[in-house]
């Protein structure tokens, strides 16, 4: 094939822009380890998505997807529990909402531990994620309103919430834009939008290229570059945009990717933690950090360029 031809592959699910270029070439790890998924990189945003051809397979959210530690009862159940908190508590003290009798909606809300969170502080949960496993499994801890459905079929009514949460769900999503028009038609006017995506423009994306863990075909579908990502909410009438490089939130996706790996002891993995807070810390103030977050106000317009914090 031409190389002009080649390039025009697909056009880019974020921008639309018709030219990009081999970014890796990946084997599905977790499922379909005998497949070899092409990820393509824009040329116009430098978002990352997965070539025509490479499609998302079904059943492929299982418990065990939804279970990073394995069960494990002992030191790294009380350690991720302990984390996930840490986490929680953050993500409340970063939002430029005041939480309580607030209507949350968690778009992948998973096993629902940010469902009974957000009870637990005076909010008025609801859950939705297309994985049935996954409800069943947040219902049995107790997390309220729990929706079974897609993003783009759903019981739920528009312009029903305060807020609208999307954490790690676009990267999941072959259309982000029409994924984008959904998730702002549920907040009411005036509400909030939270969306957090892995940044494929970090340090680590562009250091470790084929290796690096969000690279996860055939979970990850498509990764919006922090430009595109500030184009498409603009484009949406998403106002008031602050970006945000979180410190702690990567830290345990790394730490979930070495647990793969059967030769590198959990201990190690704690001892080594701080020290991978530190680096993050220093990346995520140039904006290189391995998660990129966006609260935008809908139906606001007076600032569209993002405000990074």
């Amino acid at each position: 094939m031409h190389d002009d031809a080649a390039r025009l592959v697909r056009g880019c699910p974020v921008c639309h822009f018709g030219e990009s270029t081999t970014y890796a070439e990946v084997a599905g790890g977790r499922v379909a380890m005998a497949v070899v998924f092409e990820y393509r990189e824009c040329s116009r945003c430098h978002s990352v998505f997965l070539a025509d051809g490479s499609r998302q397979p079904g059943g492929i959210y299982t418990k065990e997807y939804f279970a990073a530690t394995d069960g494990d009862a002992g030191l790294m159940a009380k350690f991720e529990r302990g984390w996930q908190a840490l986490l929680h508590r953050r993500r409340l003290c970063r939002a430029p909402v005041v939480w309580k009798g607030l209507r949350v909606l968690d778009v992948g809300c998973g096993t629902g531990c940010w469902l009974k969170f957000l009870q637990a502080h005076g909010c008025e949960g609801t859950g939705l994620d297309p994985s049935e496993e996954a409800c069943r499994m947040a219902c049995g801890r107790g997390a309220p309103n729990v929706v079974c459905g897609d993003l783009l079929r759903h019981p739920l009514r528009p312009r029903s919430f305060d807020v609208v949460m999307a954490i790690h769900v676009l990267e999941h999503c072959a259309d982000p834009v029409a994924a984008l028009r959904e998730l702002v038609h549920l907040v009411k006017p005036g509400g909030w939008l939270n969306i957090a995506v892995p940044n494929i423009m970090s340090w680590e994306a562009r250091r470790a290229g084929s290796h690096w863990y969000h690279l996860d075909p055939p979970y990850h579908l498509c990764l919006p570059s922090p430009a595109g990502m500030e184009r498409l909410l603009a484009e949406e009438g998403v106002g008031r945009v602050r970006v945000i490089f979180p410190v702690l939130e990567y830290c345990q996706s790394v730490l979930y990717a070495a647990l793969g790996r059967r030769s590198v002891s959990r201990k190690a993995l704690l001892s080594l933690l701080p020290a991978a807070v530190f680096g993050n810390f220093l990346l995520a103030r140039m904006g290189r950090s391995g998660v990129v977050e966006f609260w935008g106000c809908v139906g606001d317009r007076s600032m569209q360029a993002g405000q990074r914090v």
